[in-house]
């Protein structure tokens, strides 16, 4: 049974490493909040028509302030720990998820020691889960945290690879302190299941 580990101490390279990348999220987060168009465009691409638009602008004026208490809390985990118990889900090296009932994010700390880089696009896409969360009823299409990673980092996703994105399906179920927990994933891609 896993359990959710505690956020590493500031004295640990470990936690300076998790907030290094958390800070760089804050930082292209910001950037893109610059331009209110803008920034409701990339929300509707990955969200979908039907986001709460209000919400959506106090997070934008918050997180231009500087103020990012809106997101979920961070946390280091073992692959292991991650495994997915639902059958939907290949059996390989989850690089991150979000668990909504913790409102918590969980950063593969095995990606964060060998690859920076991409562990902060995991935790950008994780931060797209749980906006998806603060902003609409429902969970929007497919895997809504991978446009909204892609689209912060200023990529162009074609009109096939969203589509494909809006089919795909990025959730299942770890075990958290002897419960079964539902949640969305980061994954190598090469490693998930055909679906």
């Amino acid at each position: 049974t896993a359990a959710l580990a505690a956020a590493p101490t500031a004295a640990t390279p470990e936690a300076s490493a998790l907030a290094s990348i958390t800070q760089q999220f804050q930082a292209r987060f910001a950037q893109s909040a610059q331009d209110p168009a803008a920034f409701n465009a990339l929300l509707k691409q990955a969200f979908g028509e039907h986001f709460d638009a209000a919400k959506a602008e106090g997070i934008r004026q918050q997180s231009l302030a500087g103020d990012f208490s809106w997101m979920p809390k961070i946390k280091l985990a073992d692959g292991s720990q991650m495994r997915d118990l639902s059958g939907t889900q290949a059996q390989g090296e989850a690089l991150g998820c979000y668990v909504k009932s913790e409102d918590t994010v969980l950063i593969n700390r095995e990606l964060l020691a060998r690859d920076p880089a991409q562990a902060e696009k995991i935790l950008a896409e994780e931060m797209g889960h749980a906006l998806d969360v603060r902003l609409n009823t429902s969970d929007a299409a497919g895997d809504e945290g991978d446009i909204f990673s892609k689209l912060v980092h200023g990529e162009t996703i074609s009109a096939t690879d969203l589509a494909a994105m809006k089919a795909d399906n990025d959730h299942g179920v770890i075990e958290i302190n002897g419960k079964k927990e539902e949640v969305e994933y980061g994954w190598f891609k090469k490693l998930r299941k055909a679906i």
